[in-house]
């Protein structure tokens, strides 16, 4: 228990320490860009465009930069060095089929050798997959404790997906939004100079116009990868219809079985496709609240100065937003089995193979 407790503190002792310098880097960011704040995209010329998308990257980039944020990236890595000793691993099982049994030459590798080599690899995989798991479930505790609930397939769908670091990027800027709603009440009770004020003002409006940008991001990235299951899925059809014109198709047990591997691509495929489009309909849909709610923090960022009601202006902001996000993935669960989870990791690297051909 002692234990236990300890850890929490040092948790909460990290995120505190996150928060605050998401606080401080946010305010710095956002002193020159009053403009960027008061007025919306639509209401720039076309030159300042590029500026304006690029000071939310930016800020995207502070809400992000946190220990959760840090653990998705390690996750991340982790999975990029499994991916790249699975590569090895095809090139010695391809090597193994014309090494030799035995050989005087220390520079030629035996099939005993090669094998030990992928069992190394092998190894090393299952303690990376371990530690991922370790670091999955630290990822979930830290959004838990900040009002997050998710699954673990839902947090599993955001690492395997094509788009996983936009997901993950919405994700932590929703996360760094629920912080900063937890804290802005009692902040801009305390704070006695308008001055103070309006600078937490400001860092609530930024983040609610960045989440605004992360959205647009991974709404755009969903509805484009969606799009390239598309191409999956007529490939597999063309590899049925080419098994379909070989003489004895019927009755070879080969091309059956391939026939009936390209109809589970084809399946898993439109699932999958399904998935990304729901959860791109989903955030869609919450866009008018998410537009209110950036009217009324505007409003409170303009006004705050000579607002004699100020904090009750500040709990109705909050509150509206509150109502409105409450970040839930699509009913994953019921969409596919958690044992499904490596096909969808493989469609997705089939779909970042099509992307880095272009």
């Amino acid at each position: 228990m002692e234990n236990k407790t300890a850890l929490d503190n040092l948790v909460q002792s990290i995120s505190a320490q996150d928060f605050k310098n998401i606080w401080y880097r946010l305010t710095n960011k956002t002193k020159d860009k009053k403009e960027l704040l008061i007025k919306d995209r639509e209401e720039y010329g076309w030159s300042l465009f590029n500026s304006y998308d690029s000071f939310f990257e930016e800020c995207i980039g502070i809400l992000t930069d946190k220990d959760t944020g840090r653990k998705i990236r390690e996750i991340y890595g982790l999975i990029a060095e499994i991916d790249e000793n699975n590569g090895e691993i095809a090139e010695l099982r391809e090597k193994h089929f014309t090494a030799p049994e035995k050989s005087w030459n220390p520079l030629v590798d035996t099939q005993s050798e090669i094998m030990e080599d992928i069992a190394d690899l092998e190894k090393k995989n299952k303690a990376l997959e371990a530690k991922i798991n370790d670091l999955k479930f630290e990822v979930l505790e830290c959004f838990n404790q900040h009002g997050i609930e998710l699954e673990r397939t839902q947090l599993d769908f955001i690492i395997s997906s094509v788009v996983k670091e936009n997901l993950a990027n919405l994700l932590l800027v929703t996360d760094s939004l629920k912080q900063i709603l937890c804290s802005i009440e009692k902040q801009m009770t305390d704070a006695g100079d308008h001055a103070v004020v309006k600078n937490y003002t400001s860092v609530y409006l930024v983040t609610l116009l960045t989440l605004r940008q992360a959205q647009d991001v991974a709404i755009r990235d969903l509805e484009t990868n969606a799009t390239r299951v598309d191409t999956l899925i007529q490939v597999a059809k063309d590899n049925i219809n080419e098994a379909c014109t070989i003489a004895g198709y019927e009755h070879d047990k080969t091309l059956q079985s391939n026939i009936k591997l390209n109809e589970r691509s084809i399946q898993i495929s439109k699932t999958y496709k399904d998935i990304l489009l729901n959860f791109s309909k989903q955030l869609a849909d919450e866009r008018p609240g998410l537009e209110r709610s950036i009217k009324v923090a505007r409003n409170l960022y303009n006004t705050v100065e000579t607002a004699s009601n100020l904090i009750t202006v500040i709990k109705q902001s909050s509150y509206d937003y509150k109502a409105l996000f409450r970040f839930s993935m699509p009913k994953i669960n019921q969409i596919y089995a958690s044992n499904m989870a490596r096909e969808f990791d493989n469609i997705s690297a089939k779909l970042r193979e099509l992307q880095s051909q272009e």
